[in-house]
């Protein structure tokens, strides 16, 4: 350890949970985003959990995808959602990063609990699409499958390490609603330095969720002051880490493990 000023790495209060390193969408510096292949390399590189997005197929599917549609990745001007499971299926997740990882697919939510629930942390961001408009059914179909998802293959202890996360409040509300016990993160947009809003009906919320250039000592302080946590991302670099444990970051997000694990350990230490 070393940039420039000493690291506070205390647990905050009674926080069993202690600071996580996250793999943001997995280790995507290595491996394609959200592909078994970067959660993989999260796991051997040592992160603490791993991130991933959660969009619905046109059939209800619950499947691991960050964009609204397929350009991106795939050329596609098409919204993720008018695919079906059998369609999705079809995609080949890898050869875009890399000749390595040709064959990588696009997971689904099922096959993800499957190989990690309860051997690591699981954060799991409900993506709101501007496809869905105010259409309340939408928002619901997708917390539901995941609500539902997580009490069939997630059954007690398993639970207690998988966080649902959002920047659509409408959707936390109704996770809140079928299952109370889950932990819930608030993405936020950039705050330009305000302080989070007042909790209100989100007084039971897990965390906070900003963007690093949304961060401040100031608002860290705040959200703990209600008793939320935070979670900001990404973090990528020695340095970098060194700031979100300076701010009092609880979650620190990384896309590239293999760079930050080592720093994040030492800075635990001191």
């Amino acid at each position: 350890m070393n940039p420039d000023k000493p690291v506070n790495c205390g647990k905050r209060g009674n926080d069993r949970f202690g600071r996580l390193l996250v793999a943001h969408r997995g280790a995507q510096a290595e491996a394609p985003e959200n592909t078994y292949a970067a959660f993989e390399k999260a796991i051997q590189r040592g992160a603490d959990g791993i991130e991933l997005d959660i969009q619905l197929t046109a059939d209800g599917v619950p499947i691991v995808f960050h964009d609204n549609t397929l350009s991106r990745i795939f050329g596609i001007d098409r919204p993720v959602t008018s695919f079906t499971i059998d369609e999705i299926s079809g995609f080949d997740a890898g050869k875009w990063f890399s000749p390595a990882f040709v064959g990588e697919p696009i997971p689904t939510l099922e096959g993800v609990f499957q190989r990690y629930a309860g051997k690591t942390a699981l954060l799991i961001e409900i993506k709101s699409l501007p496809f869905w408009g105010e259409r309340l059914e939408h928002r619901k179909d997708a917390a539901l499958a995941v609500t539902n998802m997580i009490r069939r293959m997630a059954p007690g202890e398993k639970a207690d390490r998988i966080f649902v996360l959002s920047f659509d409040q409408s959707i936390l509300d109704i996770v809140r609603l079928e299952a109370p016990g889950i932990k819930r993160i608030r993405n936020l947009d950039v705050l330009d330095g305000m302080h989070p809003y007042l909790p209100g009906r989100n007084r039971d919320l897990f965390a906070y969720g900003l963007d690093k250039a949304g961060l401040s000592t100031d608002i860290v302080k705040a959200a703990h002051e209600q008793g939320c946590r935070v979670m900001a991302y990404s973090f990528n670099t020695c340095r970098e880490i060194h700031s979100a444990l300076n701010s009092g970051v609880d979650i620190v997000l990384t896309d590239d493990p293999s760079a930050t694990v080592g720093y994040f350990r030492a800075g635990q230490g001191s």
